[in-house]
């Protein structure tokens, strides 16, 4: 207990002398006593320390796992004489200790240990008075007389076990893997896209009209009086001209399928107009019933316009006609009437005068004008994600294809400009950079990136007396811009002036202590400049110099790995990341970035299921998975980021068919920077997890995100024809099936290809070719499969392709098909395939009745090695399909007619 306080609140020495420090009872393993801890560490004991290690196989693990659950591991205690002579007393000092270790039986348990009394061994006895005098004991004189009772009984003796093994005995389960989020959890709320399509009014269709027909007149005038060289032909003069045109169309009929197009639109134009009238004499009924006398009339239209029985009274009628509303007594003599033709009438000319004048002198019409500054912002920031989109899948010209429609939308912006030549510097297109950086220089002069970039792009391309210009340019522009002053720096240490070199030197060095930033080498902003614009000779001295005067750096070895790796400089990109991670083995961005290496190194970007690759996949998901696992938010301020290595890694995880993998990291892709690559990239992983709804979900996402995607369009074929085939229903005609159908058709508008931006074993084309033929659909997986034809000699696709031919019962086309596949090596097209094809073609040319060809191609499978059975073997199941006879004597399953070759 705590001792009491003495006068004035403190202790006395004597009680604190007086205190003590409180024993602890410690329990006991085979008896119910405890241990005192003090006796423990003061008391008289013996300590053996005993340890012993060993390697056990199997067999003994197995034995140490039963004798734990069992409670019968038992440790054994004896006493016996170092000279090894017998001695009397051994059986009296034979003890046992069983310590139940059942503890380690535990999952994931390694170590237990515990205090266990000793007690008398079974076999325990005290010698007898012939024993002693027939085996003296050491010293001649025998023991004290303890009684019939174990000495460690007596003696409370115990010991203290310990028990380890390096790998639990029994491991634990493992963890199950956290739920990932659902694919409808990334989505988010967008607003209901108007279906309804917006009325044209008549003026629209009257436009639309005149437009048609003078594109037709042009035609029709093209083919009667222009040669296909766009020479004239030669008419006496234009009234012989238009004297012919007009015969020409009387005789045909179209000058009156013109006139009544146009009458059609006029009369719309007057219901229209009409229309328009009665709704301005609705409102105002008020200003009628105000003047008629007779307030008892309710103010109803049916009333005014006599649509009840008893019909308006008259003095309302008088008033509707002397106001000119009354519309049932129109009369185009009236003065009322010809005021509403006339004004009719001007309106159409109007309208045909301006549309014919657009036709012939279209105005040069400005798009911005079309958009609103709230819609602008919106369009061009999605154009330039579309943009940074197909730079990482290395599309390079549906890049600038983004980038084109968003200077044409604002080409008085120099920003946009910039970023246009920024990002075709990146691609390596250097006319094009060059023009559009001159063009953000000519609107903008002070444009301070727009002057640093194009001075980067001179040094470049070694133009070093014209880039003075542009940094010098850029300072004076902004004299406090730090990354100018640095890069200005840097040009003079490359022309050797020392001077003006350490003067902006001190000027970084003022700068950043008048900002309050922190400080940082001059070499390494400039360096970090240089390294986004790939321009590895400017990283390069940076570099040198940076060694040079300030020693080696981390960020040093990270910049100058990135601008060599850009550059496809991997051998050396890894010498210097090797680097990087042997002064930090942590290093994120250094494995991220050996990663990338191999990825670019092996041919991963351009992936195709088509095309053997040397490399694997092992290396670079090693290095991605490990820098993933080391990230800390700090380490990626690098280029790195989450979106690239999320689409690297998934592109490696679906292309060796670890299809969770891939979802996982594509979901943490999509809520870090959503996208139609990411979620086409999602969309594709669920579908080959057989997740049909998830995969639904995601590249419906994808598909508004980019609604001209085609890779989009066309795994949508390829999940909707999949759950029409899940369809068990049987309800016809199947939505899944049509929408699979109208999918495939937008793919094809757009122009889908070969090129998928996720490798895997079947193209999107080949795909949806195998499932509209297992539906039935046999048009639209031969418009499928050709397309992919163009692109790609795969034998899987000239299979299909005659698969398809022969149900569309085009035999001679499904021959010419196995015929590519046959003229493949050994290595496209293994043997068995060439082999069944051969017979394929064997079994077509005989249902044509082609003899010569079908000799040719017994031929050619005897060269194969194929004879008598196993030519059988292989066109027994052919014959099959086709519900015909085969070759085979006593075959139940050929009803038909027999066919011998």
């Amino acid at each position: 207990g705590h001792a009491q306080a003495g006068e004035g609140g403190i202790k006395s020495d004597a009680i604190l002398e007086e205190e003590e420090e409180p024993d602890v009872l410690l329990e006991l393993q085979g008896i119910n006593g405890k241990a005192s801890q003090k006796l423990e560490k003061e008391g008289r004991r013996l300590d053996i320390a005993l340890e012993h290690r060993a390697v056990m196989r199997k067999r003994a693990v197995d034995g140490l796992r039963k004798l734990l659950s069992e409670g019968k591991l038992e440790i054994e205690i004896s006493r016996t004489l170092r000279s090894g002579e017998p001695y009397v007393y051994e059986k009296k000092y034979k003890g046992v200790a069983k310590f139940d270790g059942g503890q380690l039986l535990s999952p994931g348990e390694t170590a237990t240990s515990a205090r266990v009394s000793v007690q008398g061994a079974p076999d325990f006895a005290l010698p007898t008075e012939e024993e002693l005098e027939a085996t003296p004991p050491p010293g001649g004189e025998p023991e004290a007389d303890e009684g019939e009772i174990s000495p460690y009984v007596a003696a409370d003796t115990y010991i203290m076990v310990a028990l380890r093994v390096k790998d639990p005995l029994n491991p634990k389960p493992k963890t199950p893997k956290m739920r990932i989020p659902e694919v409808r959890d990334l989505i988010s709320t967008h607003s209901p896209l108007d279906t309804t399509p917006k009325p044209r009014g008549a003026e629209t269709r009257l436009r639309e009209d005149c437009r048609a027909i003078v594109d037709t007149l042009a035609d029709e005038y093209r083919d009667m009086f222009m040669r296909d060289d766009g020479q004239a032909v030669q008419v006496e003069s234009s009234e012989d001209r238009r004297k012919q045109a007009v015969f020409s169309l009387n005789s045909s009929g179209r000058y009156y399928e013109f006139k009544e197009r146009v009458k059609n639109s006029i009369q719309r134009l007057v219901q229209e107009r009409l229309v328009k009238l009665q709704t301005t004499c609705y409102e105002d009924l008020e200003l009628i019933v105000t003047k008629c006398p007779e307030t008892h009339h309710p103010l109803t239209t049916g009333h005014v316009y006599g649509r009840y029985d008893k019909g308006p009274c008259k003095k309302c009628r008088q008033i509707v006609e002397d106001e000119g509303l009354a519309l049932d007594l129109l009369d185009s003599q009236s003065d009322h009437g010809k005021r509403f033709l006339a004004n009719l009438y001007v309106r159409v000319q109007e309208v045909l005068n301006s549309e014919l004048r657009n036709l012939f002198q279209p105005k040069q019409q400005m798009t911005r004008g079309v958009y609103t500054d709230t819609e602008l912002k919106k369009i061009l920031r999605d154009w330039f994600r579309l943009a940074e989109e197909a730079q990482i899948n290395r599309d390079v010209a549906l890049c600038e294809s983004h980038l084109n429609q968003r200077v044409t939308a604002s080409p008085h912006d120099a920003q946009l400009w910039y970023e246009f030549g920024k990002i075709a510097l990146q691609n390596g297109t250097f006319e094009k950079a060059h023009d559009c950086l001159r063009e953000a220089l000519a609107i903008d002069p002070r444009h301070v990136p727009a002057l640093l970039t194009y001075g980067v792009f001179l040094c470049r391309h070694d133009r070093f007396a014209d880039a003075e210009s542009y940094f010098l340019g850029a300072t004076n522009c902004d004299p406090s811009n730090i990354q100018a002053s640095a890069l200005r720096m840097l040009f003079y240490d490359m022309e050797s002036r020392d001077l003006d070199r350490r003067a902006l030197l001190k000027k970084v060095l003022d700068l950043e202590i008048e900002q309050g930033v922190t400080p940082r080498s001059a070499y390494l902003r400039a360096a970090e400049f240089a390294t986004e614009l790939k321009a590895l000779s400017l990283v390069e001295r940076c570099q040198s110099q940076e060694i040079a005067k300030n020693g080696n750096s981390q960020e040093l070895r990270l910049l100058v790995g990135r601008a060599l790796l850009a550059d496809g400089k991997f051998e050396q990109a890894r010498v210097e990341l090797q680097d990087a991670l042997a002064n930090d083995r942590r290093c994120a961005a250094a494995m991220i970035l050996m990663g990338h290496s191999f990825f670019e190194e092996d041919g991963w970007p351009k992936a195709r299921c088509d095309i053997v690759r040397s490399g694997t996949a092992k290396e670079p998901i090693q290095w991605f998975e490990r820098g993933r696992a080391k990230i800390v938010p700090t380490h990626l301020q690098e280029p790195d980021h989450e979106l690239l290595l999320c689409l690297h890694l998934a592109k490696l995880y679906l292309s060796t068919g670890k299809a969770y993998e891939a979802k996982e990291v594509l979901l943490k892709a999509c809520m870090a920077a959503p996208s139609c690559t990411t979620f086409l990239g999602l969309g594709i992983a669920c579908h080959m997890q057989g997740e049909t709804d998830q995969a639904e979900e995601a590249l419906a996402e994808a598909n508004l995100l980019d609604p001209r995607s085609p890779e989009a369009w066309g795994m949508i074929s390829v999940v909707c024809m999949t759950k029409a085939q899940m369809d068990k229903t049987g309800h016809l005609p199947n939505q899944d099936a049509e929408e699979g159908e109208l999918a495939l058709q937008s793919a094809l508008r757009l122009g889908i290809a070969t090129q998928d931006t996720f490798s895997v074993k079947e193209f999107i084309l080949e795909q949806i070719g195998v499932l509209m033929l297992a539906a039935g659909k046999y048009s639209a997986a031969l418009q499928a499969t050709k397309q992919a034809l163009v692109s790609s000699q795969k034998p899987s696709l000239n299979i299909l392709a005659a698969r398809t031919h022969v149900k569309m019962n085009d035999l001679a086309e499904a021959v010419s098909s196995y015929q590519a596949v046959v003229g493949f090596s050994e290595q496209s097209a293994p043997l068995e395939s060439r082999i069944d094809c051969l017979a394929n073609m064997l079994v077509l040319s005989t249902m044509l009745s082609k003899r010569s060809e079908m000799k040719r191609f017994t031929r050619q499978l005897n060269d194969e090695g194929v004879y008598g059975e196993d030519l059988q073997r292989y066109t027994q199941p052919i014959w099959h399909g086709f519900g015909r006879g085969c070759t085979l004597d006593g075959c139940t399953y050929c009803p038909g007619e027999r066919v011998r070759f």
